[in-house]
């Protein structure tokens, strides 16, 4: 399990949480796109960088990388 923490920052500073999702149908990006939405943090925002049906390929790492996202994956390679 992957954990981010939220207490890096200055008191009162809105904390992000970049993420990337990749899916094996549309419909499930979709799905899962509209979940992490839902997300509400205290002190912080869920900000969804690229939501795509398709296996994780190097761009997703790399944006990855470059945002400090996580990526989401379910049901691909």
């Amino acid at each position: 399990m992957i954990e981010k923490t939220l207490d890096t920052k200055p008191e009162g500073a809105v904390n992000t949480i970049n993420i990337i999702v990749k899916a094996d149908v549309q419909g499930t990006v979709e799905a899962l796109k509209e979940s992490l939405e839902k997300i509400t943090l205290e002190n912080g925002v869920v900000k969804i960088l690229k939501a795509e049906a398709g296996n994780v390929n190097e761009s997703d790492f790399k944006t990855a990388g470059v945002s400090g996202a996580l990526i989401i994956a379910f049901n691909v390679k």
